[in-house]
């Protein structure tokens, strides 16, 4: 579990982006990198245009990957129908 107090799935959740931390284990994280907490809240850098449609696309991502496959591809049929109809 280590530092972290949590399991090794969880982390790997997290670095996929398939689950967030909780503020606990952000508080653990920033204890174990010896790193104040508001650090991981700053965002100094003014966000580009274009960010918002990676910020959509990645819950889209997050979203799908809590599906089955099967589930997946019935979503992908449907979009692909849909926007044919649209164009």
């Amino acid at each position: 579990k280590g530092k972290l107090n949590v399991s090794v799935e969880t982390v790997s959740s997290m670095e996929r982006g398939v689950s967030f931390p909780s503020l606990k284990t952000l508080e653990n994280l920033a204890v174990a990198l010896d790193s104040p907490l508001k650090t991981f809240f700053d965002f100094d850098k003014e966000i580009p245009k274009d960010q918002s449609f990676e910020r959509e696309l990645s819950k889209l991502v997050i979203f799908l990957r809590t599906l089955r496959k099967k589930e997946i591809t019935l979503i992908h049929e449907i979009l692909k129908f849909t926007f044919k109809r649209l164009r």
